[in-house]
Parts: C-alpha cells; structure tokens; sequence
C-alpha cells in the first residue's frame, strides 16, 4: 500500500484549492529559475533543475493534477520570469524609492484586493478560498517589512565569516522560519477543508511574522551571537 498517494477522501476537499495551472510547477520554475539567474555553479544549478523536477513529478503522483496543469506551470513560470529578469533593474529602482510605509500599505491593499478577487471566483463562500494561498499574501508582506528593516538597520554581508558560520546562520534561520510554520499548519490542519474568516485573517498574519523572523529577526539574531557581519 503506498501511504503517500492522497486518498479520494482528501482529494474531494482539496478540489477547490488545486487547478489548471499548476501553482506549485509555476512557482518553483519561477522561483528556482531566479536562483538560477544569479547563481553560477553548475553543483546548485543541478540540483535546482532536480527540485523543479521533483516538485512537477509531485503533483499527478498525489493526485491533485493532471501532467497538462504541470507542463502549463510550467511554461507562465518561465514567462514570468523572462519578465521579471527583464525589467528586474526598474523595479528595483521604482520599489525602492517608496517608503516602507507606502510599501506595506500597497501589500496589505494588493492582498487584499486578490482575496476577494478569489473570494469572488470561488462563489462568494469563504470555505472554498484556500488557507495556503492567504498564507503566501502574508509571508510576501511579512518579507517586505523585514528586508525593509534590516537594510537600515542590519545591513548584513552575507558573504562574512567561514563556511561553518554560513552554515550554522542556514541552520538557524531554517530552524527560526520551520517552527512557526509547522506550528500554523498544526494549527489548521483541522480547518483546510471549512476555514472562517477569522482563520483566514490568523493565517495572513502568522505567516507575515513568520517572513519577518526570516528577513530581520533572524539576521539580527546572528549578528548579536557573531556569526554574521555588517557590511
């Protein structure tokens, strides 16, 4: 019996958060495929065509997609990235020229703006809106106050101390980012299939503390013990 094949039980509930195209095969190929942009080694450039690969290979196996929804992921994934890669200088350029204020309150209204956009789409019925997309929202708004912050603040160079320094800030950053989200999944794992309002609005917000632990607690952590320099 192969205990990782999703059951006709899960796979009714999760029908409405998993559809043509595949988000997981986009945003992987958009995510790895950024990485790959900026990192030249042949090492971890393999190793990144190998996740995407795996993420691809993950859906059908669990039964949540069809191999046409991964293979159109796909191809809007490396769209958007050619984009984003393309203009990535003037967007930089535009961002940063708005305050951090400004910045989290075009966050919050985009956020929520694509909540009921969807919230539309989904028949108006806050069951069927997906607690892992609300999740995303507030990770990405979390990041933005927290990479915000610690240029000002912080200022890191990621490339001081030794590798066993750089390995151990890895550590702990993992480690200081997985708690909270293992804890929020805990948390709703009985909500996925009928979430409130409430467990929507908590989610946004978990995982916005959740991106700035990663962006700013965690720099500022290792900074304090020395594992990392400011520039």
């Amino acid at each position: 019996m192969n205990y990782w094949l999703i059951t006709p039980e899960n796979a009714k509930e999760l029908i409405s958060e998993f559809s043509t195209p595949s988000g997981y095969a986009m945003s992987s190929i958009a995510f790895y495929g950024f990485l790959f942009a900026f990192i030249k080694n042949k090492s971890i450039t393999t190793l990144l065509l190998i996740c995407i690969a795996l993420v691809g290979i993950s859906r059908p196996y669990l039964a949540v997609h069809y191999i046409e929804d991964i293979l159109l992921g796909w191809a809007i994934g490396l769209i958007l990235i050619f984009i984003i890669l393309k203009k990535l200088n003037t967007i930089i350029q535009i961002w940063n020229k708005i305050d951090c204020k400004t910045q989290s309150v075009a966050l919050v209204f985009i956020s929520c703006l694509t909540w009921l956009l969807t919230f539309a789409i989904n028949g108006m019925e806050v069951s069927k809106q997906p607690l892992p997309f609300v999740g995303y929202l507030g990770f990405l708004f979390g990041v933005n106050i927290g990479y915000s912050l610690e240029i000002k603040n912080i200022n890191f160079n990621p490339d001081s101390k030794l590798r066993l320094h750089k390995a151990l800030r890895y550590f702990f950053t993992v480690l200081l980012v997985g708690i909270p989200v293992i804890l929020l999944d805990e948390l709703f794992e009985n909500s996925w299939s009928n979430p409130t309002f409430t467990q929507h609005f908590l989610q946004y917000i978990g995982y916005a503390v959740t991106g700035f632990i990663g962006f700013y607690v965690a720099p500022y952590l290792m900074t304090k013990i020395r594992l990392i320099e400011k520039i």
